[in-house]
């Protein structure tokens, strides 16, 4: 007798990214057909990012089937996180002091090529590879 074996109990996270793709492949199709639109569904479900993208684009859709599947899909992204600004440190400047444009060196010029000419003991077959013939 073949013993099967048991898989684990499926959790919610598996619930909710089988319920993401399933929700993303609708929206690939009805995106695909109605608006000529591909989006990628598994990205879909990894990136939540990207998710919110093509989320706005299903809802800018006419089709009201298309705004439906964006509504749930958008219902199973967790909050957007709020990224803090880094604190700005400004420096007072007085109106006394001018301030000047700090000036770049300017680069010596390269030597041209024209100018270069081949060496002496370079062979014959050679003597034609920088200049015309």
């Amino acid at each position: 007798m073949i013993a099967l074996a048991r898989t684990a109990p499926m959790s919610r996270d598996d619930d909710i990214q089988r319920e993401k793709f399933s929700l993303a492949a609708h929206l690939y199709s009805r995106l695909r057909r109605g608006g000529a639109f591909t989006i990628d569904a598994m990205l879909m479900t990894r990136d939540d990012e990207y998710a919110r993208q093509v989320i706005a684009l299903a809802m800018a859709n006419p089709d009201p089937k298309t705004r439906e599947y964006a509504v749930l899909y958008a219902a199973l992204l967790p909050a957007p996180r709020k990224v803090k600004p880094a604190p700005v440190h400004l420096a007072s400047v007085s109106s006394r002091q001018p301030v000047t444009p700090a000036v770049a060196p300017v680069p010596a010029p390269a030597p041209s090529a024209t100018n270069v000419e081949p060496p002496a003991e370079a062979p014959a077959a050679n003597r034609y590879v920088r200049s015309l013939r």
